[in-house]
């Protein structure tokens, strides 16, 4: 079971959720729930983001900008990205806004407007068959 867990971020001052197969979202008109929606979406597609600059990587040429930076660095620009792109400018939101998403009891990842957020992205994001290239390579 993953659990989301949303700190000052939309209408949501603060919300635990455990995220099974299927997940009902009831409330009143801009209670949250679209909020809710798009932050699960956000961490259950990173996985599969990882994975394609992974292979982006792969297959790029060697030479190439892409390959000058780190795969931490590109990851953590590409959940920058996506963030901005789900969400909104950050501009307005509370600096004390963080998400939480937990794939498992050890693998978890964390976003927040404040750098001194101390939750690392945990290797075990992508699957067994991935994890240890993915370790090799972030650890570079």
């Amino acid at each position: 079971m993953h659990r989301l867990i949303i700190n000052q971020l939309g209408p949501i001052q603060h919300c635990k959720l455990n995220i099974r197969g299927t997940t009902i979202l009831t409330g009143y008109q801009a209670s949250g729930k679209s909020t809710i929606a798009k932050a699960v979406y956000f961490f259950r597609s990173l996985k599969e983001d990882l994975l394609q600059l992974i292979l982006r990587r792969v297959t790029e040429n060697a030479a190439s900008s892409l390959l000058q930076r780190d795969l931490k660095t590109d990851f953590e620009m590409m959940v920058r990205n996506k963030f901005l792109n789900t969400f909104g400018s950050s501009y307005g939101m509370d600096t004390n806004m963080t998400l939480e998403y937990n794939y498992t009891e050890n693998t978890r990842i964390g976003i927040s407007l404040k750098e001194a957020f101390n939750l690392p992205i945990m290797c075990g994001v992508v699957s067994s068959i991935f994890r240890k290239m993915v370790c090799r390579v972030w650890h570079e």
